[in-house]
């Protein structure tokens, strides 16, 4: 307790190697895998994806045991699963559609490195001056209980790109919106006949 552990060379290699020798898939991505896995997970059902990345507690329909989570100890084994409706529950949402929102606010690797992104998140959480949550690589940290009341308090049916401050910013950043669209995109099952 209290040590950072570091996974061992070529330990991802014996993991795929073992589990393709017990007849499991294992697939291998060349570019970003969460929307892959993510695919895999919501086509198999009683599957879970076990991984270190919370953009998979926002995306659709998976079912998602954080590693952090796991405690493998003589008395068994115990996970947090994480869920779209225990996110809601924890987040006090009523709609899915908020989840990517939340995430959006909070930051994510789509995000990090989008100039105005910063001033997005300021502007919608109306966050400048001695409110402003500490800078950090690709704009503020936001907590996901504070993003996802902002949004509560957001009047019904009224999107964060349509709350007047976002919509001028993205009105006027057409780099901005566009990535705003694709982050919010990210977290949802591709369309039927998709590539």
């Amino acid at each position: 307790v209290g040590v950072e552990w570091k996974m061992p060379p070529m330990t991802s290699d014996q993991m795929s190697k073992t589990l393709e020798d017990l007849g499991v898939q294992v697939k291998r991505c060349v570019e970003e895998a969460d929307v892959e896995i993510a695919e895999m997970n919501r086509a198999t059902p009683g599957s879970f994806i076990l991984a270190k990345d919370s953009d998979f507690c926002i995306m659709q329909g998976v079912e998602y045991l954080p590693l952090e989570h796991l405690e493998i100890s003589e008395k068994g084994i115990h996970a947090r699963l994480i869920t779209n409706n225990s996110m809601l529950h924890a987040l006090r949402l009523g709609s899915y559609s908020r989840l990517p929102e939340v995430a959006i606010l909070c930051g994510s690797d789509m995000t990090k490195n989008l100039p105005g992104f910063h001033s997005l998140v300021e502007t919608a959480l109306d966050l400048a001056g001695e409110d402003s949550p500490p800078a950090r690589a690709g704009g503020p940290r936001v907590p996901p209980g504070v993003a996802a009341a902002f949004l509560a308090g957001l009047p019904d049916g009224t999107t964060l790109a349509a709350h007047p401050p976002v919509a001028e910013m993205l009105a006027a950043s057409p780099d901005l919106a566009r990535v705003f669209k694709a982050a919010t995109a990210f977290y949802l099952p591709a369309p039927s006949g998709a590539p």
